[in-house]
């Protein structure tokens, strides 16, 4: 819509403001002179374009009329995008000079003021959520999170057996771990950081339009301290690194392998899931990485049950020797050593505990943890890639190679690995069916309408011949727009693009003389009346004696006139062939009677 302004300067100048209807205090508006074009060669028009408030001096602003509407949006730097007060979705292309230079306005105009706002967190600019600079943020934030719930699976990996000693050691990668850990974790307290200066929408101002942005700083952290804070802090603590760098060390001491296996095992499996839950929210459900995800948790989860399943084997035969301090031949922590050489011996030398890791003739029952077994005596990354390829291969295999044993927890985790399964292929159908449905969507609506054309054309009994010319016309429509209605598709635009596309296909206008002599205003309102219609072969688009209410403009195909002389000669004549013929254009040149006679 146009709205004129009151001042001396821009009386001439138009604005376009597009969006839905809202109720508001008037805004300043910005206008550009009048551009002249013309879509036609020869003829001048004038045209208004809208353009950004950026472009306008800052003198239209100068009555301090918004001074207290999303002004703290306004003065935020360049991460703020939006002068307007009813600004909601900022532009790529709007410009920062002006944003920058009010920034500096309440800081005396010093080069220093971003220095001040980076101090204290009262001067951190607030943040509009539709800005570049944030929308690049998210994505990278997406991908660290996506990298991060990857990363605390790799924790189970860290605990494996060393079959010679016949115990669990505890991998010095667990550094490296911590690092990518606290990387994320690092990551994701920044965004939490900006969370309590990034503006949001107002869910009331939504029913009279697109809504306003809140940029008061006290409601915006009120409002992430009630949502989502308390799920981003469970999150983001870190529980892994507290565990490995702090707690085992001091508590439990270096060997302590199979203490430090299930305390940490339990802090992240507790932390995971909070994780996982509020990371898929943010990626958005992708089914490809849910995919990926789950079978990497599968596999991450059947290598730690598996170890723990020798863990309580080595526990059993340890028992049967009636040796003292188990724990400590269980747990290698970094490297076995303090311990008793002749009951270090017995423990080398005793045939049960050595058959925890035959598992084909050995007397404990491993059920579907058989495979980890061995995987656990072998090295990380071949630890990591074989448990990623039994968690893809039971995930769609429904877990049915599977046969478990009695013990509860094993037949659950059987079942958990069923509905995963399951869970994972409804969507993958449920996918496939939108996709296939998308596909075959105007194929569908091409045989209801056939089918509906059939029933007419039955039900009124029409001959077969004429019955024969419908089909053959709805076909070729079919074919030439595929089911495709132009004109439905233009009246849900903007008028000033839906001139422009009817200019560009009627620009053959320009080669007939007719029009080229013609004013704009003439042109613009041809081009609107303008209907594009498909003849087939042999239709008859006009009749002898007929009355011409028409011009027609034959764009691709042959147009020809014939008529029955006599009983036994056709007479045909061929008007006009190819693009831009003219038929019917000499009516144009009949005088109009200005009275009735």
């Amino acid at each position: 819509m146009c709205i004129p302004v009151i001042a001396d300067t821009y009386e001439d100048l138009l604005r376009s403001n597009i969006g839905p209807l809202i109720v508001h205090t008037p805004t300043q508006v910005a206008f550009v002179p009048h551009k002249v074009t013309s879509p036609f060669p020869g003829k001048l028009v004038r045209q208004a374009n809208a353009v950004m408030p950026e472009e306008i001096a800052s003198s239209v602003y100068s009555d301090g009329r918004h001074a207290t509407k999303n002004e703290h949006l306004r003065i935020s730097g360049p991460l703020g995008q939006c002068d307007e007060s009813d600004c909601v979705d900022c532009p790529f292309a709007s410009k920062n000079k002006m944003h920058f230079q009010r920034s500096l306005a309440p800081f005396g105009n010093e080069g220093d003021g971003w220095k001040k706002i980076g101090s204290s967190l009262p001067y951190i600019p607030i943040l509009n959520p539709h800005a570049k600079a944030v929308r690049r943020w998210n994505q990278f934030f997406v991908i660290s999170c996506l990298v991060a719930i990857f990363i605390d699976p790799l924790f189970f990996f860290l605990p494996f057996m060393d079959k010679d000693n016949k115990c669990i050691v505890f991998s010095r990668y667990s550094k490296a771990l911590i690092v990518a850990r606290t990387v994320t974790d690092v990551i994701y307290a920044l965004h939490m950081l900006l969370q309590f200066r990034m503006a949001y929408v107002d869910p009331e101002s939504r029913i009279a339009g697109a809504g306003d942005l809140v940029d008061e700083p006290k409601k915006i952290a009120m409002r992430y301290l009630r949502g989502a804070f308390i799920a981003d802090l469970s999150v983001m603590l870190p529980v892994p690194q507290v565990m490995i760098g702090r707690v085992i060390p001091k508590y439990i001491g270096v060997s302590g392998a199979n203490y430090a296996k299930n305390l940490l095992h339990a802090t992240i499996l507790v932390q995971y899931a909070p994780r996982v839950f509020r990371f898929v929210q943010l990626l958005g459900g992708q089914s490809a990485n849910g995919f990926i995800l789950a079978g990497h948790v599968v596999g991450s989860l059947w290598y730690l049950f598996g170890l723990q399943s020798v863990n309580y084997c080595l526990q059993n035969s340890c028992s049967a020797l009636n040796i003292t301090s188990c724990a400590q031949f269980i747990d290698c922590g970094y490297g076995i050593g303090g311990l008793d050489r002749v009951k270090r011996q017995r423990w080398f030398n005793d045939s049960m505990s050595r058959s925890c890791f035959d598992t084909a003739n050995g007397f404990f029952k491993y059920g579907i943890y058989e495979q980890s077994v061995l995987l656990t005596t072998e090295p990380a990354i071949n630890r990591y890639t074989y448990s990623l390829f039994w968690g893809f291969q039971q995930i769609s295999t429904l877990a049915g190679n599977l046969v478990p044993t009695y013990n509860v927890w094993e037949v659950l985790f059987t079942k958990g690995i069923i509905a995963l399964g399951l869970f994972l292929f409804a969507l993958l159908v449920g996918n496939m069916q939108i996709f296939l449905q998308s596909l075959g969507k105007r194929r569908l609506e091409m045989q209801l309408r056939r089918h509906d054309i059939e029933q007419c054309m039955s039900h009124r009994q029409l001959p077969e011949d004429l019955r024969r010319r419908v089909r053959h016309a709805e076909r070729f429509s079919w074919v030439a727009m595929r089911g495709v209605n132009e004109e439905e598709l233009l009246g849900s635009l903007p008028e000033d693009i839906q001139r422009d596309i009817r200019h560009h296909f009627h620009r053959f206008l320009n080669k007939i003389r007719l029009f080229a002599l013609k004013d704009c205003g003439l042109c613009d309102a041809v081009c609107d009346k303008l209907k594009h219609k498909l003849y087939v072969r042999g239709s008859d688009i006009l009749s002898q004696d007929q009355l011409v209410e028409k011009i027609i403009f034959v764009v691709r195909g042959k147009l020809e006139a014939s008529e029955q002389m006599e009983a036994s000669l056709h007479y045909m004549k061929e008007l006009c062939v190819g693009k831009s013929c003219l038929c019917g254009g000499w009516s144009s040149k009949l005088q109009v009677c200005r009275y009735l006679p």
